[in-house]
């Protein structure tokens, strides 16, 4: 009562504070309490994690400009077919309990909508996008196949990056949370990964892991739609434009990406994108796959053939090898504190110098 700050600006500060320092949630709790204690009664702190995040997810969709409103499915995670009310009413699962205790909820959201937005706010740094005319490759403009998309669309176009994972509710709970999100790849990166910037297409929610066919189909369906028709918008000077939409490329980890294009999981024989193919996937109506299913970098290269390296290079058991870089860690750690990585990269570079015999690898 009486300060100047706003609910919404006092949630973000901590929200900032907790990303920042990478707050547990011991120490969340903590903080709340502490904050509360400094704060004259009555007052609108609250102490309670659970709440706190409830109202920060309300402010974040309360000043995200969807411009669209959710439309909510239910889903029978067993048959995989839409139920029109609480549970499944098939008549083969109707004595099974576990039958009725799963339904999922689907919520979609139009596409159009808020590319409109997206493009009054920044069209002329879409229209702007180009490559850097250099054999490096800086960004997702500099390749090949984002070169001829454009080619073809012209500079009117929008061209999405797909993005799906799931994740629990809580730590404890067995509800997860599938968003399926998208970004623009002309936007430059300050731009393209600002929230704000961001698309929702559709959130799955449930016990189960989204049944593709059904979770991908109205994406799948708006963007062909806009592939076609285009978004038809009127500048300030009053210029005229059709701008295409069209899916890019689809970016996930391993086991999201084995759902997403329908074909093995890595651990799995023939566990790629190339020979493990199951079956055709949704998303083949609107991207060239494997072509435009990039590799996982994190986890096949960062946790699957660096570690394995770093134990050859830096293991004593093979010092004998003309690989062997043990006699070099402090030369090797200095250089490894001085890479520059973007400041909100939590987890910085390590030192491999240590004063036992074996090296210290982050895993």
């Amino acid at each position: 009562m009486g300060s100047p700050m706003t609910e919404a600006d006092s949630i973000l500060l901590v929200s900032l504070f907790i990303s920042t320092h990478s707050l547990s949630d011991v120490a969340l709790s903590d903080l709340l309490k502490l904050i509360s204690q400094h704060c004259l009664v009555p007052n609108k702190c609250t102490t309670s994690i659970y709440r706190f995040r409830r109202i920060s997810n309300q402010l974040l969709f309360k000043n995200h400009q969807f411009n669209c409103q959710p439309s909510k499915k239910l889903v029978c995670s067993i048959c995989h077919e839409e139920i029109s009310g609480l549970f499944c009413t098939k008549e083969r699962y109707m004595g099974l309990r576990q039958h009725r205790d799963k339904s999922c909820e689907l919520f979609t959201l139009a596409l159009q909508p808020q590319l409109t937005r997206l493009i009054a706010e920044h069209g002329d740094e879409i229209a702007r996008c180009k490559s850097n005319g250099t054999d490096q490759i800086q960004d997702v403009s500099d390749g090949l196949r984002f070169q001829r998309v454009k080619e073809i669309a012209g500079k009117f176009s929008v061209s999405l990056i797909l993005n799906a994972d799931g994740a629990p509710v809580f730590k404890s709970s067995q509800q997860l949370v599938w968003p399926l999100s998208c970004v623009v790849a002309e936007l430059p990166p300050r731009l393209r990964y600002d929230v704000d910037n961001m698309i929702l297409a559709a959130i799955w929610c449930g016990r189960t892991k989204p049944q593709m066919a059904i979770f991908l189909n109205a994406f799948v369906e708006e963007v062909k739609q806009l592939s076609v028709e285009g978004i038809k918008l009127t500048s300030a000077i009053g210029e005229e434009a059709t701008w295409e939409v069209q899916a890019l490329q689809v970016v996930a980890d391993l086991p999201a990406k084995a759902q997403l294009v329908n074909h093995m999981q890595y651990n799995g024989y023939y566990g790629c994108t190339v020979y493990g193919v199951k079956g055709k996937a949704v998303l083949s109506d609107l991207l060239q796959i494997p072509e435009d299913v990039p590799v996982d970098y994190m986890h096949a290269i960062l946790e699957g053939v660096v570690p394995q390296l770093l134990q050859l290079w830096f293991s004593s058991e093979n010092h004998s090898k003309d690989y062997y870089l043990g006699r070099h860690k402090r030369e090797i750690s200095r250089m490894l504190v001085k890479i520059g990585v973007p400041h909100d990269f939590k987890r910085k570079p390590i030192i491999l110098y240590a004063t036992n015999s074996s090296p210290i690898l982050d895993r």
